[in-house]
């Protein structure tokens, strides 16, 4: 585990009964900020494969 940024967690809570958008962007916008621990897995493979097609849509200019 790393260092906590406390600061960043109190002000944004990740939402009650978020949706898997909600949940994808909180983790998101946490991995930039805080280093208390890792993604969960099945959250990150979402993130991945998010990449990988916006990645690919670049590429092909869509």
């Amino acid at each position: 585990m790393g260092k906590v940024n406390a600061e960043w967690h109190n002000a944004n809570p990740i939402p009650k009964n978020p949706t898997l958008t909600q949940r994808i962007a909180w983790h998101r916008a946490h991995a930039a900020h805080c280093a208390c621990r890792e993604m969960p897995a099945n959250i990150r493979k979402l993130v991945e494969e998010e990449d990988a097609r916006e990645s690919k849509a670049e590429k092909t200019g869509q």
